[in-house]
């Protein structure tokens, strides 16, 4: 067992100098996360120095952390809590986390700012991304507009310079199915 103090009773005591020592402890460690704790703690603070020092610890820790944080500790967190995981997971572009991202933006849309915030900036991830997660999706009415939605947001040069490895795609299917001139005003 290692020496870290509890995070939730540093919280809870008001040891904020322990407390942001011992998120940089974490980071920089090989002992575990605890991510039960600090799904309470972003819960009930919001101490902006508290915060900064867990997201970054969080981030600092990504490969450690980021399948318990999509499994377990996402699902049962409040909406401000996870507008702090999305952020975690949106910072290092990966192909697993922004399926997730891309689940979680079609089936929640009080989730859609926050996530085209933080996860929609690398448009050309994005669009590959959006792509693997078109074709596995059933291809109804709202799952058509919502890619629609997020495909006006990707600069056509973008989707151009992809067109020959996705040829056949529901996507691209979709992406021309908008009218050109809405198509054209996404160049921006």
């Amino acid at each position: 067992m290692s020496d870290v103090p509890s995070l939730l009773e540093l919280f809870d005591n008001m040891e904020k100098d322990a407390f942001i020592e011992t998120t940089l402890h974490l980071s920089l460690s090989n002992d575990s996360v605890p991510l039960h704790e600090i799904t309470e703690i972003l819960d009930e603070t919001i101490d902006l120095e508290l915060v900064s020092a867990i997201v970054e610890m969080l981030i600092y820790r990504f490969d450690d952390v980021v399948d318990d944080i999509m499994a377990l500790e996402y699902q049962k967190a409040s909406t401000v809590v996870k507008n702090h995981y999305v952020m975690v997971l949106a910072f290092a572009e990966r192909s697993k986390t922004m399926q997730f991202l891309l689940a979680e933006y079609f089936y929640n849309p009080y989730m859609r700012p926050v996530i085209r915030k933080y996860a929609f900036k690398n448009k050309k991830f994005l669009f590959l991304n959006l792509v693997r997660y078109f074709e596995d999706i059933p291809f109804d009415y709202d799952n058509v507009e919502i890619a629609q939605q997020i495909l006006k947001t990707i600069p056509r040069q973008v989707v151009l310079s992809t067109v020959g490895a996705f040829t056949g795609t529901k996507l691209l299917d979709v992406y021309y199915a908008i009218p050109l001139d809405e198509r054209e005003s996404s160049d921006s």
